[in-house]
Parts: C-alpha cells; sequence; structure tokens
C-alpha cells in the first residue's frame, strides 16, 4: 500500500513521542512538490505534535522536497523516527 502525502502527515502526531523531546518548542514546514503539491506543518509543544495543512509564519525548519513514492518512504523512514523525535 502506497502513502499518500496527507496520509503520511496525519500518521505524525501518532508517532510523536514527548519523553525525549520535554521542552521542545519548534514548527517544522513542510513544501512538497511534484506527484503531490501541498504545505503541511507540524508545530511540537507541551509534549504534543499538532500537524495541519498549509503555511506557517514562523518555521524554525523548512524541508521541501518533490513528492513521490520514493521520497514518502524515506520521510516514514528518517524524518524524526531516526532523529529520536517519534517511537518506532
Amino acid at each position: 500500500m502506497s502513502l499518500t502525502i496527507p496520509d503520511l502527515m496525519s500518521k505524525m502526531p501518532g508517532a510523536f513521542f514527548a519523553g525525549r523531546r520535554c521542552g521542545t518548542d519548534a514548527v517544522i514546514q513542510f513544501k512538497f512538490t511534484g506527484e503531490e503539491v501541498g504545505n503541511w506543518y507540524a508545530t511540537i509543544k507541551d509534549g504534543k505534535c499538532v500537524v495541519a495543512q498549509g503555511d506557517t509564519p514562523s518555521p524554525k525548519m523548512t524541508l521541501r522536497a518533490g513528492a513521490s513514492g520514493r521520497l514518502r518512504q524515506d520521510l516514514h523512514r528518517r524524518t524524526g523516527w531516526h532523529a529520536g523525535i517519534y517511537a518506532g
């Protein structure tokens, strides 16, 4: 089953593991081009991760990438999970 960008982004809050990131306050902007154009952002604050579609005025980090099946696999495997922000 192939994940779409909306599928992947909707799973992000459920995979967030606050225990390792107590005190983290960040907003991450995702800008996708290619097969699935769209902008999303994740707000990490008070031990929670909230994801929304659209743009945020002041992200601490912006990830720009062409959305393809390969990118979705890489994001699922690497973004956050390997950085220790997400469980899994």
